[in-house]
């Protein structure tokens, strides 16, 4: 008997057991305090309206049977259990969070049986082959394991900081961007969004879209997309086929195509959002791959805007990378321009929710207000440009809008001694206000998710906003692995 190699597999089997049995129990284990200090508040309210409800009606001297009703209903309150209203913010069991990772989970136990009993044949047999062959086996099995193990860490971890509202509502925001132009055929994302120390290239396991650190705030939210793109090219069987061929003649790997797939879904349903918070905080000049992506988000770009109408505001993006790599050093750039061209003419034509020109043209619009007397205090401000949103603006709108008010305030602000703390004061201002706007919007048209201090969960089932919002109120047909164009 190999005891090294059993050893081993017993280790891997009962750490995916553990994460088996804590994704299934999460909905029980997690209770977040924020929520039950919340609800403990309440309780105490309306405790102290019933009792104030409870003297006046006794000084009219009610009778006894309307007393004694009275009295029920000021104990009903305190009679409830917490744990049994106080449901879980982010996971529910049966969402596709939970039945991605058990599916992952089941599978990988199932190449750990087969390793198993691979070896329990060569030790009766004293097969060394066949031995050989199942710790080959292991080691391909191990390295999925440690995918699934990052993923379940990644899950908790997520979870926790949302729950402890250190997000600061981003990733409920994000959740709402997602539900926006999460679909495509017969996919529909039903999972969340999670802070996490850094974006994701490629579809995780539970398809979790992470929020990357350092930056948590308005303006890497766009990024969301990007982590969907991944999605987009690894279950639509048509970018499957175009990161193959486009990948063949050696000029450009398959994964690189997909990276391209993703930008160019990102550039549609975010527009000029995507392209400032990846062009500016992400892409680096002194690496060639990503001139090859960035020319992918401007060309991208330009199929929102085939009018030529925003054409001063794309130019003064493409100006912005060609200055910065002006003064990197970089390895040669492999022409690639016609296969970026095809890449981004199939992405364009298959994007449900393209941010439009007319969209683009609100947004610039709304830059205005947004930025406007960013010194003012004024705490209501942020309602009142909720409502100000039209019933087809979506939060893109707001995004976007973020974007073009932080440029201008570029623009005006030219560098000078001892101002520089001044303009990261007014931007820090412009991300707090776009934030609550956002949070305001999404309030407006989902009420009942409006709790004060505390990051709301998806609501799972939904295929967006209600009637009104963007993505209507019908729901997509179900989900399946993969769409069948």
């Amino acid at each position: 008997m190999d005891l090294v190699l059993n050893a081993r597999l017993a280790m891997l089997r009962s750490s995916l057991m553990t994460v088996q049995a804590a994704v299934s129990h999460l909905k029980e284990t997690r209770r977040p305090s924020a929520v039950l200090t919340g609800f403990e508040d309440e309780v105490k309210r309306l405790s102290a309206a019933i009792d104030e409800a409870v003297r006046l009606l006794r000084e009219q001297k009610l009778d006894l049977e309307a007393l004694r009703v009275v009295n029920r209903l000021e104990e009903a309150p305190l009679a409830k259990n917490p744990n049994e209203i106080v449901g879980p913010q982010l996971v529910s069991l049966g969402t596709s969070v939970d039945n991605d990772l058990r599916e992952d989970v089941q599978e990988r136990l199932g190449e750990l049986t087969a390793i198993e009993e691979k070896l329990v044949r060569a030790d009766k047999g004293s097969d060394a082959q066949l031995a050989d062959e199942a710790w080959r086996d292991f080691a391909r099995a191990t390295e999925r394991c440690e995918g699934v193990f990052a993923e379940y860490v990644d899950l908790v971890r997520g979870v926790v900081l949302r729950d402890a509202g250190l997000d600061r509502d981003l990733c409920r925001i994000a959740d709402e961007l997602v539900r926006i132009w999460g679909r495509f055929r017969n996919y529909e994302w039903q999972s969340f969004t999670i802070p996490a120390s850094r974006e994701r290239n490629g579809m995780s396991a539970a398809r979790l879209i992470r929020l990357g650190f350092p930056e948590w705030s308005v303006w890497s939210l766009a990024l969301t997309a990007y982590e969907f793109g991944h999605v987009f090219a690894a279950q639509h069987n048509r970018m499957l086929e175009i990161a193959r061929v486009s990948s063949q003649d050696g000029r450009v790997e398959e994964s690189a195509v997909r990276c391209w797939i993703a930008d160019s879904f990102a550039t549609a349903v975010m527009g000029p959002a995507y392209v400032c918070a990846a062009m500016l905080l992400r892409a680096s000049p002194s690496i060639a791959g990503d001139h090859a992506r960035v020319e992918v988000m401007l060309r991208s770009l330009d199929t929102l805007d085939e009018n030529g109408e925003h054409e001063t505001e794309r130019d003064r993006l493409r100006n912005a990378w060609e200055e910065a790599a002006s003064h990197a050093p970089h390895a040669d750039v492999t022409p690639v321009a016609d296969l970026i061209d095809s890449v981004v003419s199939e992405v364009s034509g298959l994007v449900r929710e393209p941010f439009t020109p007319s969209a683009w043209g609100r947004a610039v619009a709304w830059g205005d207000k947004l930025g406007e007397n960013l010194s003012d205090p004024d705490t209501d401000m942020p309602k009142r440009l909720a409502e100000q949103l039209a019933p087809e603006d979506d939060l893109r709108i707001l995004l976007v809008a973020a974007w073009y008010a932080r440029l201008g305030l570029s623009n005006a602000e030219q560098p000078r001694p001892g101002k520089g703390e001044v303009h990261q004061d007014r931007v820090r201002r412009l991300a707090e206000r776009t934030r609550l706007t956002c949070v305001e919007r999404i309030d407006s048209i989902s009420p009942t998710a409006a709790t004060s201090g505390i990051s709301q969960p998806p609501r799972w089932g939904d295929s967006g906003p209600p009637s009104g919002g963007p993505s209507g109120p019908d729901k997509p047909p179900p989900p399946t692995p993969r769409d069948t164009e």
